[in-house]
């Protein structure tokens, strides 16, 4: 979501953008997101006065008191290309968190803010999603239901309180993805579903 500040005759009009959005992060797992703050200049090409138009100062985060945590308590200082990042670690509790990037001002423009959509996954929601994310791959069958055999067991260990189980599962499905890249899986669809499994080891302890 962007919103971009009011106008006034003497600061300079700033949007801030902040990506990704919309995103998701297994609880266990952190996430950076960035701002990017920039000079609206309605076509005028430069910032107010003639000035360079990148705003500079600071960015301040939050997730709207959901319990999670930013890093440098969610500050961070616009690079000369206008942006920042923080890493952000959402609490135990799997929900929609709204986070906000609030761009303070300076001395030539003005404050302005924007939000990003976060889906906080348990590792079961998780898991499930990637079952989704290999049936929408178009495989051969055998490939799909062998991989999602592989999920569907580390669900069955974790939901029974079984982590190392649940990893050996995971792990098998890396290595069955590894094995049949370029041959029944593309290199772009193995480091989609690899990453998405990494991520879920990740989230177990």
């Amino acid at each position: 979501m962007l919103v971009v500040s009011s106008l006034n005759t003497t600061l300079g009009s700033t949007s801030t953008v902040i990506i990704p959005n919309p995103s998701s992060v297994i609880i266990g797992n952190s996430i950076n997101f960035t701002a990017s703050v920039s000079f609206q200049d309605f076509g005028l090409g430069a910032g107010p006065g003639g000035g360079a138009a990148i705003p500079t100062g600071v960015v301040t985060f939050s997730d709207g008191e959901a319990g999670g945590t930013f890093t440098n308590l969610g500050s961070c200082t616009l690079s000369s290309s206008g942006s920042c990042t923080v890493t952000y670690t959402p609490s135990s509790i799997p929900r929609n968190v709204t986070i906000t990037g609030s761009y303070l001002g300076d001395t030539i423009y003005r404050p302005s803010s924007g939000n990003s959509i976060l889906t906080v996954l348990t590792p079961t929601q998780a898991m499930q999603n990637l079952i989704n994310t290999v049936n929408n791959m178009n495989l051969k069958n055998a490939e799909t239901n062998s991989l999602n055999f592989k999920i569907q067991a580390a669900i069955t260990s974790l939901n029974s309180g079984n982590p190392t189980a649940t990893k050996n599962h995971i792990n098998a499905f890396i290595n069955e993805v590894n094995a049949q890249t370029q041959k029944n899986i593309t290199t772009s669809q193995s480091a989609t579903l690899v990453q998405a499994a990494q991520n879920i080891l990740n989230s177990i302890t």
